[in-house]
C-alpha cells in the first residue's frame, strides 16, 4: 500500500489539495494501492507536533488548518511513518500578495516539516508540490540545481529566493 500524505499548511488552497486528492482517491477506488493521509503543519511549530499551539501529535491529536477559502480542515499534527514507497504532496497556499513573495514572506511550513520533506526525499521517497508548494520544496533544499515551475505570479520570486 502506498501512502499519499498531503501536508496542510495555513492558507492552503482547496483546489491545490482537492485536485491531486481526487486523482489518488479515484485510483484507490479503482483498485490501485493508495491510501490518503493528511498532516497538519503550522509555521510556528517544529513539525514534530511538539509545540504547545497544536498538541504534541504523539497521541493522535487533531489540529485545524484554515484554508485560503476559510474552510477549516482537521488533520493529525504527527507525521506518519513513511516508507520510500510513499508520496508526500505539498499543495499550494495563498500569499499575502503574489508580487510581495520575497524574503519577507517565508513559506508557511515549519522547520520540522522542511526537514521531514528533505529526509523523505533522501530516503528515496517521492516529494511533489502543486503551485506555490514549490517554495516548500525549495525551502527544504529539494530543488537545488533543478528546474521547476510554480504559479506564474510567483516564478520571479521563486527564482530570486532559490536560484
Amino acid at each position: 500500500m502506498h501512502r499519499i500524505a498531503f501536508l496542510l499548511v495555513p492558507g492552503v488552497h482547496l483546489l491545490d489539495l482537492a485536485g491531486p486528492a481526487q486523482v489518488f482517491s479515484t485510483a484507490a477506488r479503482d483498485g490501485l494501492p493508495y491510501r490518503l493521509t493528511y498532516i497538519a503543519d503550522h509555521p510556528a511549530g517544529d513539525g514534530s507536533g511538539g509545540d504547545g499551539s497544536r498538541g504534541d501529535g504523539s497521541r493522535g491529536e487533531q489540529c485545524d488548518v484554515v484554508t485560503a477559502q476559510g474552510v477549516a480542515l482537521r488533520a493529525p499534527a504527527a507525521w506518519p511513518d513513511l516508507t520510500r514507497d510513499d508520496i508526500v504532496v505539498v499543495p499550494g497556499w495563498r500569499w499575502a500578495a503574489p508580487r510581495e513573495a520575497d524574503a519577507r514572506h517565508a513559506p508557511p511550513v515549519s522547520p520540522g516539516a522542511a526537514r521531514r520533506l528533505a529526509g523523505h526525499h533522501a530516503a528515496g521517497g517521492l516529494v511533489a508540490s502543486v503551485c506555490s508548494g514549490a517554495f516548500a520544496l525549495a525551502h527544504a533544499g529539494l530543488l537545488d540545481g533543478r528546474r521547476c515551475t510554480t504559479h506564474h505570479e510567483l516564478q520571479d520570486a521563486l527564482a530570486r529566493r532559490h536560484p
